[in-house]
């Protein structure tokens, strides 16, 4: 891991963590996750997150950097993530448990799992054994349907799952299929979060 530190209108990068300076930095990430680390608490920054990458102003105008291929932003109050570990834990959690759960200390959980090499199929499974490790199918279904569209499923949809599970989809094929639905990506407002990042523990 490299640590670098900015100094003010310069051009920097690494691979890790590295620090935000005083003045006007370019910061390029580099392979892997990269973290970017801001002396000051989230609320003195202003941040716009573009599909080019990042514009981090504060300090009262001593800090306004450009961040390129960054995935996670440090502040002294509040981690964010911007990445696929952070969105596909955040689809996880809302399936699992439902969308008010989206809470620091288990998407901290979700996001290490994810930094650590699992896959997705991995950490869901690791989500299914959370939510109850004796469920039957109906009442899976009946939870995942809930967390994700807000009310109980009614009997054509319950007779559709459980169809699906009774030829061969499996409990983390289904906790997958909903955490991936269109309609789990509203109930937790998956676009606003790709743009103002997750935040983790």
């Amino acid at each position: 891991m490299m640590m670098n530190q900015g100094n003010g209108n310069s051009m920097f990068g690494g691979s890790g963590t590295m620090h935000a300076g005083w003045g006007h930095d370019l910061i390029f990430g580099g392979d892997g996750v990269d973290t970017v680390v801001f002396p000051g608490m989230h609320q003195e920054f202003h941040v716009v997150n573009s599909t080019s990458g990042f514009s981090v102003t504060g300090a009262g105008g001593l800090i306004a950097d450009t961040l390129f291929n960054v995935e996670r932003l440090q502040f002294s109050d509040m981690n964010l993530a911007f990445d696929a570990a952070a969105m596909n834990t955040a689809k996880i959690i809302g399936a699992a448990f439902g969308a008010d759960q989206i809470q620091p200390a288990l998407t901290g959980m979700g996001i290490a799992l994810f930094d650590q090499g699992m896959s997705m199929h991995d950490v869901a499974g690791i989500a299914l054994g959370a939510m109850g490790g004796h469920m039957s199918n109906q009442e899976l279904v009946t939870e995942l349907y809930t967390n994700v569209v807000g009310q109980a499923p009614d009997g054509a949809s319950l007779a559709y799952y459980m169809d699906m599970l009774d030829h061969g989809a499996s409990m983390t094929d289904m906790l997958l299929l909903a955490a991936n639905s269109d309609a789990n990506a509203q109930h937790i407002g998956l676009v606003g979060m790709m743009m103002n990042g997750l935040e983790y523990q």
